[in-house]
């Protein structure tokens, strides 16, 4: 479990803030803070390389690797590798799966809730 799990027990009344903790419950990828940041940077920049979001968040190769497996089998980003003139490069894009997501999260915490 990372350090910044954020798996929250589904006993809240307010129904809004109850849908938010059933979304982020159900997928395991959603658990985490870092996690959360990596889909909300893919869907504003579209995509991104390995080595963009490793810069950007400031965590180890092997931190990020484990990050974006979790998100990818969750089919809400997907990662390819590109041949440039300075080498492959693995760059990273938000899938419609993970718009859908993020879209949803992003309205619900935009609802006048008390979180």
């Amino acid at each position: 479990m990372d350090k910044d799990d954020i798996g929250i027990p589904n006993n809240s009344k307010e129904p809004r803030i109850s849908e938010i903790i059933n979304e982020i419950n159900v997928r395991k990828s959603l658990r985490s803070t870092t996690r959360l940041t990596i889909l909300l940077m893919l869907s504003l920049n579209k995509t991104m390389t390995f080595s963009n979001l490793v810069e950007v968040m400031g965590i180890s190769k092997g931190s990020m690797k484990n990050h974006l497996d979790l998100l990818e089998e969750d089919g809400l980003i997907k990662g390819k590798e590109v041949l440039t003139l300075r080498g492959p490069r693995l760059i990273y894009e938000i899938t419609e799966e993970g718009k859908k997501v993020y879209l949803e999260i992003t309205r619900l915490l935009s609802q006048d809730t008390k979180l």
